[in-house]
């Protein structure tokens, strides 16, 4: 059973669903650690003007800061690349005892790209009321 959050909503901006596969990579470890040299895969599994949250098989401290690509696909099947960096917020092993879902706050972002982010987000709650 997946562990589901349980208690009042602490975000400040809306979320949405992204599923796409990612490239994250340390930059800064708390307490002066060195960070990895090397980026791992994951998956993005939601999004917001704030944060971002992703699927990873290795757990991720609280408090290091990372930096992560993926790419947006738009109209026309044209990707957009977006590079973001963000620090985490929580880690939780997830119901399959085998990947961790990692939360992250933005800590930089170019302004196009929180525009792009801001944008998706919009139309994605647009298209979730209009189904209701």
């Amino acid at each position: 059973m997946e562990a589901k959050w349980r208690g009042p909503e602490r975000r400040r901006f809306k979320r949405a669903v992204l599923s796409v596969q990612a490239s994250i990579k340390m930059t800064r470890v708390p307490g002066g650690g060195m960070p990895s040299a090397e980026a791992h895969a994951a998956r993005i599994l939601n999004i917001g003007e704030g944060g971002l949250a992703f699927l990873s098989e290795a757990e991720v401290p609280l408090g290091v800061e990372l930096e992560a690509t993926f790419s947006f696909i738009l109209s026309g099947r044209q990707e957009r690349p977006v590079t973001v960096a963000c620090r985490t917020c929580y880690c939780q092993l997830r119901g399959d005892y085998k990947t961790y879902q990692v939360g992250c706050e933005f800590t930089g972002i170019p302004e196009a790209d929180r525009k792009l982010i801001a944008d998706y987000v919009a139309s994605a709650w647009a298209a979730r009321r209009s189904k209701a």
